[in-house]
């Protein structure tokens, strides 16, 4: 069994590290996936969608289901137009 691992992908414009590994890590730890963005929240960094995407489909999971996954999560996180925003722009980018 590999070990998971969160790793820093960039900086945001306001200084917030930006994370991926984070699906990997939520299927394989185990760890809920609302607990994972409620500690992102606390430490003051984010998570790379489009990781998070690209992960999940490498694992198997279809578009809607990585969407419906991602919009629960975020919206009971972070709210309704963080949520709008990070599923708009992934429907772009996966053109779905």
């Amino acid at each position: 069994m590999r070990k998971a691992n969160l790793y820093q992908v960039g900086v945001t414009e306001d200084g917030m590290k930006v994370y991926a590994g984070v699906y990997n890590f939520y299927s394989e730890c185990g760890l809920p996936l609302d607990i994972l963005l409620n500690l992102a929240i606390e430490q003051k960094w984010v998570i790379c969608w489009t990781s998070f995407y690209l992960e999940a489909e490498a694992a198997g999971m279809k578009h809607d289901r990585i969407i419906a996954k991602i919009e629960e999560a975020i919206l009971d996180s972070y709210g309704e137009l963080y949520r709008n925003t990070v599923i708009c722009r992934l429907r772009k980018v996966y053109n779905k």
